[in-house]
């Protein structure tokens, strides 16, 4: 890996866990003698109330730094992402009453706990009408990554 690209990498890194780290302190000092703060408002919950404080600071701690950390890693994903790729949130293209049909039943079948086969993406079929105006839409996706110098999209 180039040597500017590393380090463009690691300052980003060492930046957005940095920011997280200290945002992180300095939310729940604040909280900490606050009756409206996350974790003194776990108290007001006569079931968590009960479990201790141990357990309500887990509580109260624990769901949102999964949450805020997942979107940390997201962040330096897409900003890393970046110095190789476009990098989107968003698709526009034609979604066809058939496709929502067929991502339904395959998601049906994945609540289920039924691998797909290959079989259910090569045989799948649709008439794409001549005029798709109306089909077309904005789709919001996690991440979207074009790179420009094979033509290639993904995404997730």
């Amino acid at each position: 890996m180039e040597t500017n690209k590393r380090k463009a990498i690691e300052k980003i890194v060492d930046e957005n866990i940095k920011n997280f780290a200290d945002g992180l302190e300095a939310r729940y000092k604040k909280d900490k003698n606050n009756p409206s703060g996350n974790i003194n408002t776990k108290r007001n919950n006569c079931f968590i109330a009960e479990l201790g404080d141990e357990f309500t600071f887990h509580s109260a701690f624990a769901r949102s730094f999964d949450s805020s950390f997942g979107n940390i890693l997201e962040k330096i994903g897409n900003a890393i992402a970046k110095h190789s790729y476009e990098v989107y949130s968003k698709i526009d293209s034609y979604l066809l009453p058939q496709q929502s049909q067929h991502i339904d039943y395959l998601m049906t079948e994945y609540n289920s706990r039924v691998k797909p086969k290959t079989e259910d993406y090569t045989n799948f079929t649709c008439l794409k009408p001549k005029n798709i105006e109306s089909y077309i839409t904005t789709h919001q996706v996690d991440n979207h990554f074009f790179k420009p110098a094979t033509q290639e999209h993904f995404v997730i």
